[in-house]
């Protein structure tokens, strides 16, 4: 604000000064041109210089910008025409009307940046909208399908196995269109962690259209979880020798044709009989994916 306030004032100042030289460069260009022009007519009217003696007598009493035209008598009083119209020109300017350009030049300044900042305002409030109300799809374990049991006659313990439940869920405040889903079950040696899938170079087992996902309507998917495992990794699982792990990803869209994909891994604790959630943004991640980044489904499909 201060910067245009100034800006504005050295401008109007530069003008009145820039007016009133410029009148002078104007009087001794015509004082020049008469000059020429008595010449070439021939006229014996053109003053001549005074002599190297009286040159301070001629000029004496006279202002200081009529003495630049001391030679050309015409200019003096063209001179004085012009300052009488430069006095009442600047004189007829009221400090009301310089100040009111002042706040012409501010109200133009201040109404450029207020139309930028409105439009950065619209921009963020778009987007905080989008994020807020966009679906935020995450994969939860509603039934781990196995438990360790000690036998007491064999002095053991067993893998059993039943059904294994995973759901996905929505938390966001819109609906989610699932598009591809993929993961494995696996083992990992205790203290490991299965391998990650990459989603750059796979997209994902494609699922039907119209499976929508809201706050009250998760989707679900179930397995076996004797038929995931084999008998080694059942056994090293039972014994603790190794870790059952669930790792993958989940692509969706909002309703608005966004594309999203949310990754997850998640490792059984035999403690709480549960899947819990292990590993960095390698494994878990939901970002916004760009179509082109998405890659294409295999041939098969």
């Amino acid at each position: 604000m201060k910067s245009a306030i100034w800006l504005a004032t050295i401008v109007l100042l530069l003008a009145i000064a820039g007016a009133d030289m410029g009148l002078h460069i104007v009087g001794m260009l015509v004082c020049s041109a008469d000059s020429e022009a008595n010449q070439n007519s021939g006229s014996s009217s053109v003053s001549q210089p005074p002599s190297q003696v009286g040159s301070d007598a001629a000029t004496r009493g006279l202002p200081d910008q009529q003495k630049t035209y001391r030679w050309c008598p015409d200019a003096i009083q063209k001179q004085q025409t012009v300052d009488e119209w430069v006095v009442s020109l600047f004189s007829g300017l009221k400090a009301t009307d310089i100040m009111l350009a002042v706040f012409t030049v501010m109200l133009v300044w201040v109404g450029h940046k207020q139309a930028d900042i409105s439009d950065r305002q619209a921009d963020i409030a778009e987007r905080a909208i989008i994020g807020v109300d966009r679906p935020f799809v995450f994969v939860e374990v509603g039934d781990p399908g196995f438990e360790i049991r000690w036998i007491e006659s064999s002095q053991t313990q067993v893998f059993s196995g039943r059904r294994f439940e995973l759901r996905v869920v929505n938390y966001g405040q819109t609906p989610g269109i699932l598009t591809r889903f993929e993961y494995n079950i696996t083992t990992a040696i205790r203290g490991e962690i299965g391998n990650p899938i990459d989603s750059k170079t796979i997209s994902g087992r494609a699922l039907p259209a119209g499976i929508v996902v809201t706050q009250d309507k998760p989707f679900s998917e179930n397995t076996t979880m004797n038929s995931v495992l084999t008998s080694r990794q059942k056994d090293a699982v039972a014994n603790f020798r190794e870790s059952v792990w669930l790792i993958g990803f989940v692509r969706y869209d909002d309703l608005l044709g966004g594309n999203y994909i949310s990754g997850f891994a998640q490792v059984y604790d035999p403690v709480g009989m549960r899947f819990v959630i292990r590993g960095d943004e390698t494994y878990n991640y939901a970002r916004k994916e760009k179509a082109d980044e998405i890659p294409a489904p295999p041939s098969r499909e």
